[in-house]
């Protein structure tokens, strides 16, 4: 027997929900009228589920928050009915930066926040780290770019807060069995107006046949801490590459220190690292997002020993 979902049609792997002699997906199991599970008695209508009291069929307006009758005026919203205090409280959505209703085009960030696109003149600021809207006291780290006030706690603007990161970092290198990677290359902090776009960037000199010298690393100030180690991570990498690497393309040399900064971000398992996380294995481009999906891949076959030994030089 095919083990599909009644609701979606589509096949139910691991745990499914049986009701009504039929098989759903838990997820599935919910009201296609107010959205909210099923539980007790529930009707089928034109092949969908739904709780009795807004069961359609009825002609019955019910409120599509808390499911009680309708009687006098209401909201009529995307085929469904709103008692007006139910609307307010639960469905109406309310700018986060001026706390008034929204009505039209709003943004919205990956934290679920809502806000009008423009408030005057000026469009609706995100923080450059998290996306979150920018609703409160933010902190400038260049002409067009600002932190929420949450990344803004953690901002590393120091050296003993870049030595701290820098300590971290290189413990979960040696954790993962990343070793070689230089411990005492300079760390400067720069505008972010200055890093043409880059959060970090690493400068070296060569000499010879694969001799180097004069490390430093370039990485834009103010960042989050989970923000700067995930950078910091990516650039000692780009050390190791340098050292110990074979020649590469842009795509395995661009992966591969995104894998870094991602196992970096995996460790310190915030709700920003999750984030950025996310974001890098979303990424479009073509350099860093296929880069890291390919090495990703890679390692999953590898593990880090095969990894850094496919990519050493000979």
């Amino acid at each position: 027997m095919i083990n599909r979902c009644a609701k979606c049609k589509k096949f139910i792997k691991g745990d499914g929900v049986s009701l009504g002699g039929k098989r759903y997906h838990k997820d599935c199991l919910v009201c296609s009228y107010c959205g909210a599970k099923l539980t007790g008695s529930f009707v089928t209508y034109r092949g969908n589920l739904y709780h009795t009291e807004c069961n359609p069929a009825s002609g019955k307006k019910v409120c599509a928050v808390c499911r009680k009758p309708i009687s006098g005026s209401y909201y009529d919203s995307k085929g469904k009915h709103y008692h007006k205090d139910c609307f307010h409280k639960h469905v109406e959505k309310i700018c986060s930066v001026c706390g008034k209703p929204i009505d039209g085009t709003y943004t919205i960030d990956d934290w679920g926040n809502c806000a009008h696109t423009t408030h005057g003149t000026e469009k609706t600021k995100h923080c450059d780290t998290c996306g979150r809207i920018i609703s409160g006291s933010a902190k400038q780290i260049g002409k067009n770019a600002v932190l929420c006030s949450v990344c803004a706690k953690s901002s590393v603007t120091t050296s003993t807060q870049i030595e701290a990161c820098r300590a971290k970092v290189l413990s979960m290198f040696k954790s993962f069995g990343i070793n070689g990677v230089p411990e005492d290359i300079p760390i400067k902090l720069k505008n972010k107006d200055l890093m043409e776009g880059a959060e970090g960037r690493i400068h070296y000199s060569r000499s010879g046949l694969r001799i180097f010298s004069n490390f430093h690393i370039d990485i834009t100030c103010g960042l989050p801490e989970d923000h700067f180690q995930g950078v910091l991570a990516h650039e000692l990498l780009h050390s190791w590459l340098v050292l110990y690497g074979r020649e590469v393309t842009d795509e395995e040399c661009e992966g591969f220190c995104n894998l870094g900064c991602a196992w970096v971000y995996q460790r310190i398992n915030t709700d920003l690292s999750k984030y950025l996380l996310k974001r890098m294995y979303e990424s479009e481009d073509r350099i860093y997002g296929d880069g890291y999906r390919l090495q990703k891949e890679r390692f999953e076959k590898l593990g880090w020993a095969g990894l850094l030994e496919s990519l050493r030089h000979k």
